[in-house]
């Protein structure tokens, strides 16, 4: 009788355990894999039904000037035919704001690396030049350069039609906090904006509610563990405002894993097919040491995080991904993972690239009909 005591309390055991380790909700689906060459540190931008990927740094260790666009609806991929007319670049960014009322792509910063095997050994340049992107045309063309000085890595958002651009890094020890507003009407960069976070590269920026949310990235040491709220004031003009901090304060509950969150080159999206409806932002791939496999959404409302399911088993670890939405879900493709993401562009860092796109579905169980 005991020994049947026994077995039984070690079955009850292993499934309490079991369904504590899939206690977080939402789920991963492989979606149509990037039709373009392998790369790290591309940027994206969506525009009507169309999501755009393209730069970045590749398996052949040359930096690329090619952009491919993602079908919302039919999900496909095809070619862009006018490639971007600067640099073939990598860790730049993108935002998307009106001119004269009509939608455009604004592409800009980055980085060419001393590797780059198209245009043979050279120093490594950082990038301040910006173009715009017409979606109806397919053609690009030069606008104002960025005002602050020239670097990589750094995050993009676009609220109440001005794009604001700051962060980021020139070299392992000149990071950046400065940030600026660019008016597509004028095409001109206001003077700095005073972010309140830390000095940071390879951060994290979303919009919801409203308001853009800045947080994650590396610093001189570690990771960053502040969340800065920005929000526009009109005309051009932000307050910046300093959230609960991505740390375990005693005696508060809620937090007891925010330690876990903190990393770099970490993708963003904001989806609203969860079942309140509501939308939230989404955290997930990154590298925080080691490359991290856990999923994070964010409740402005509450100024909470909490933890998702992981990503899918057969998607590995990546960093250096791009984002974007279509019909309310996040998606993440390219990226690669490397020792040292510090310098991705190094060949004897880079491990691999990724061509493989994933769906994430919130507020589900995770079934094993997706562990691919």
């Amino acid at each position: 009788m005991r020994t049947f005591s026994l077995l039984v309390l070690a079955i009850l055991g292993f499934a309490f355990v079991a369904c504590d380790d899939d206690d977080h909700l939402g789920d991963w689906a492989k979606a149509p894999e990037f039709s373009g060459r392998l790369r790290n540190q591309a940027v994206s931008f969506t525009i009507g039904d169309y999501a755009y990927v393209g730069l970045g740094f590749g398996v052949d260790l040359a930096e690329y000037k090619d952009f491919k666009k993602y079908n919302l609806k039919e999900g496909t991929w095809s070619d862009v035919p006018d490639n971007f007319p600067g640099k073939g670049r990598h860790g730049a960014v993108a935002f998307v704001a009106q001119k004269g009322g009509k939608t455009y792509a604004y592409v800009g910063l980055g980085y060419i690396s001393s590797m780059n095997t198209t245009e043979g050994n050279r120093p490594k340049e950082y990038l301040d030049d910006f173009y715009r992107f017409d979606p109806e045309t397919e053609t690009w063309e030069k606008v104002a350069d960025f005002p602050g000085e020239a670097r990589r890595d750094a995050v993009a958002f676009t609220l109440d039609n001005y794009g604001y651009v700051g962060t980021g890094r020139a070299d392992k020890a000149l990071l950046f906090k400065d940030f600026y507003c660019y008016d597509p009407e004028n095409d001109s960069w206001s003077g700095d904006l005073g972010f309140k976070g830390d000095q940071k590269y390879g951060a994290s920026a979303f919009v919801v509610g409203g308001a853009a949310y800045v947080c994650l990235g590396a610093k001189g040491s570690g990771y960053a563990y502040d969340n800065i709220k920005c929000t526009p004031l009109g005309g051009g003009k932000v307050a910046w405002e300093e959230m609960q901090a991505l740390t375990d304060k005693p005696g508060v509950k809620q937090d007891k894993d925010y330690g876990r969150i903190p990393r770099a080159f970490a993708v963003s999206f904001v989806s609203n097919k969860g079942k309140d409806a509501d939308y939230y932002a989404y955290i997930a791939t990154g590298y925080g040491g080691t490359a991290i496999q856990t999923v994070w959404k964010y409740n402005h409302k509450k100024d909470q995080w909490h933890q998702m399911e992981d990503l899918a088993p057969s998607a590995g670890t990546v960093c250096g991904a791009v984002s974007f939405v279509a019909d309310g879900y996040g998606y993440y493709t390219t990226g690669g993972v490397s020792p040292d993401p510090i310098d991705a562009s190094s060949s004897s860092s880079v491990r691999y690239f990724s061509n493989s796109t994933w769906k994430f579905i919130p507020d589900v169980k995770e079934t094993r009909r997706n562990d691919y």
